[in-house]
């Protein structure tokens, strides 16, 4: 039990620190308000069990120990992040109507950009792959203790992406008058990009 809530503090610091999900979750709170954003989040939340099931199927491992499997998904979600910027700075002119519900996105297309953008992302495998075996009992059943592990991570993204997501549609709220979204826009797609920039890593690939 102590190791499972030495794992729910190391999961909390890494899902509230800012990530591209977290981008996402802001961005869409932002724009669209909570409800929304929501099946963004899911999306998100669905992303990193399927990211948990890759990295503790043991696929996780070949990639992590693969350099040309993981610089080839590194691109692959360099590639999608930068689209993902790019897109929404060449949208930060289009105004939104803050009460109106009819300018607001499909709730499919949320959902499949938060999943998206966390299956495109390396290092959220790479995250699994060296932290499930700090928290598992080799003499216990694995594939209990992996369900435990990963449905609770999945749970923490839900219920810290929504504080998120409150938090942000509160702000809105308060300043909804002001011509905001335009820089939300340009915010979150510069900070995209950056993070596209970060994932390919160029100068140490250059490098090698």
């Amino acid at each position: 039990m102590d190791s499972y809530f030495a794992y729910l503090l190391v999961s909390i610091t890494a899902i509230v620190s800012p990530g591209a999900g977290v981008i996402l979750t802001l961005t869409n709170s932002l724009n669209f308000g909570l409800k929304t954003s929501i099946y963004g989040i899911f999306g998100i939340s669905l992303g990193m069990f399927i990211v948990s099931i890759i990295a503790g199927g043991g696929i996780g491992v070949v990639i992590a120990n693969s350099n040309s499997l993981y610089f080839a998904l590194k691109i692959l979600g360099a590639i999608y992040l930068l689209y993902f910027g790019l897109s929404l700075i060449k949208t930060r002119n289009k105004t939104i109507d803050v009460v109106s519900s009819k300018t607001s996105p499909k709730q499919k297309k949320l959902f499949v950009e938060g999943v998206s953008i966390t299956i495109t992302n390396p290092k959220a495998i790479i995250f699994f792959v060296s932290l499930f075996p700090q928290f598992i009992d080799s003499e216990a059943n694995y594939l209990s203790q992996f369900t435990l592990l990963s449905l609770t991570f999945c749970f923490l993204i839900l219920l810290i992406h929504i504080i998120y997501g409150t938090l942000a549609s509160f702000i809105k709220s308060k300043l909804a008058r002001f011509n905001y979204f335009k820089y939300v826009h340009i915010a979150g797609g510069c900070a995209y990009i950056i993070f596209a920039l970060k994932l390919l890593d160029l100068h140490n690939w250059a490098a090698n």
